[in-house]
């Protein structure tokens, strides 16, 4: 590429930017696939603990269901009425994604839920 003018250079580094924006592009419609729509039923359903149950159920297995965990988790915790669950759940998740963005978040709610309960 010795031999290449300046603005040429320029130009194919620009066709690179435009075609590796939409190979991001693409992705990102891919991460909104059925398995993420789930999550996204569940979001426009107000997050319920019903809804992120049915979607929890909908995503086992897939890279949605840490995201639907740790609302699900979070949910039971902030209405108060079943911290066994929201125990449960989170420390599955914290076991299961130990690596997940979610965890550092949901190992906190764990020592929170158990200092309630003296385990």
């Amino acid at each position: 590429m010795q031999n290449v003018h300046p603005l040429m250079k320029v130009g194919l580094g620009l066709a690179l930017a435009a075609i590796l924006g939409v190979v991001i592009r693409s992705q990102i419609t891919a991460l909104a696939s059925a398995d993420w729509a789930h999550l996204s039923a569940a979001r426009a359903a107000g997050l319920t603990i019903e809804a992120l149950e049915d979607a929890r159920v909908e995503v086992a297995g897939t890279d949605v269901e840490p995201w639907c965990s740790f609302y699900l988790a979070m949910e039971y915790y902030n209405q108060g009425d079943d911290f066994d669950r929201a125990e449960q759940i989170a420390s599955e998740s914290v076991e299961q994604f130990e690596n997940h963005v979610t965890t550092p978040i949901l190992a906190e709610l764990l020592v929170a839920l158990q200092s309630y309960s003296g385990s």
